[in-house]
């Protein structure tokens, strides 16, 4: 009965901000047990916590433990649902622009963005149209250094960005720049740098992105991350899928990735992940891309060939790109 004790609380002192935090803040913990959300959704929660949140903004004790509830219960499709219904998508983004340097606020906040999008299409639409991007982009501007902030705002860009509408906002707006720039401020860090990674190759997936992203060094960034963190499969399967969308545009940027120490990289990875088949294929795609006559010099003094007849051997889906970069090499 607690469930429902609290939500009865949160009713009758509707005006009393002391209780409504409180009950915001153990039914954001109780909101985690999936056995709870039927009992949760019957209370009428969604609606009290979306209602509590509007009339309060500024309150950011409230907000965050709002957020934290509307967070918790987006990992739930029914959950989402309703959050959708009663304007919870709305309030959240609000919530963020009205208390832009609340660290705490901001940061439940990218958590309930990133639950809410990640399963739903319609809600990438949603929080986009509500200005969920600038505010994200915002977060990471107010918040620099914070570490959890980064980490959360690149994995909720990553998340709106699948939608095709989003890539090119995000691109145009801030967003590719904040990216970049918590991989710089955070290199020490796994969780920012491949979070980042994941924004950027999603967001490198539209050709308009990839200049704007050359533009504020994200190749440098990205060869940088691959060094300070050679042992990390997904850093290193994001890093050479990056790098192989912005080489896809042009001999110009095939040049330059291979000039900003690509090559030692993407062939290090290979050897420290060589029974990791996603990670040699995109190696391999990569190393095909850049495999131009400017770039041939540069390939046989970084040992591409040997690694491409290894994964030629190893890796079947592999073979027909590794045989054309050697057969280039060796014609060289």
């Amino acid at each position: 009965g607690g469930v429902e004790a609290l939500c009865d609380a949160m009713k009758a002192f509707d005006e009393d901000m002391i209780v409504l935090e409180g009950c915001l803040l153990a039914l954001s913990n109780l909101c985690i047990p999936e056995e709870n959300l039927g009992s949760i959704l019957d209370s009428g929660l969604v609606e009290m916590t979306v209602e509590a949140m509007s009339k309060t903004v500024e309150n950011c004790g409230l907000q965050e433990h709002g957020c934290a509830v509307l967070g918790n219960l987006g990992v739930h499709a029914e959950a989402r649902e309703q959050i959708r219904r009663f304007g919870g998508c709305d309030t959240i983004v609000v919530s963020m622009v009205v208390n832009p340097m609340d660290a705490e606020v901001q940061s439940q906040a990218l958590v309930a963005l990133r639950n809410l999008s990640a399963r739903d299409k319609e809600n990438r639409v949603l929080l986009a149209n509500a200005g969920a991007i600038d505010a994200v982009v915002g977060a990471m501007q107010c918040h620099r250094d914070d570490e959890k902030i980064q980490e959360r705002g690149s994995w909720v860009l990553s998340i709106l960005g699948m939608n095709d509408e989003n890539k090119l906002y995000i691109g145009e707006n801030g967003g590719i720049d904040v990216i970049v720039r918590s991989m710089w401020v955070h290199p020490d860090s796994v969780s920012v740098q491949e979070r980042a990674l994941r924004a950027l190759w999603t967001l490198s997936v539209n050709v308009q992105n990839r200049y704007p992203m050359v533009e504020v060094n994200a190749i440098s960034a990205i060869v940088t991350a691959m060094q300070s963190h050679a042992e990390d499969d997904s850093i290193q399967e994001k890093g050479c899928g990056t790098l192989t969308n912005l080489a896809a545009t042009s001999s110009k940027l095939k040049i330059q990735v291979v000039k900003e120490g690509a090559l030692d990289v993407v062939v290090m990875a290979m050897v420290l992940h060589g029974d990791n088949q996603t990670m040699q294929e995109r190696a391999v795609s990569l190393m095909k891309k850049v495999c131009i006559p400017e770039n041939i010099e540069r390939m046989v003094a970084a040992n591409v060939s040997p690694m491409m007849a290894i994964v030629a051997e190893n890796f079947p889906s592999c073979r027909d790109k590794a045989t054309f970069v050697l057969e280039q090499l060796e014609g060289s």
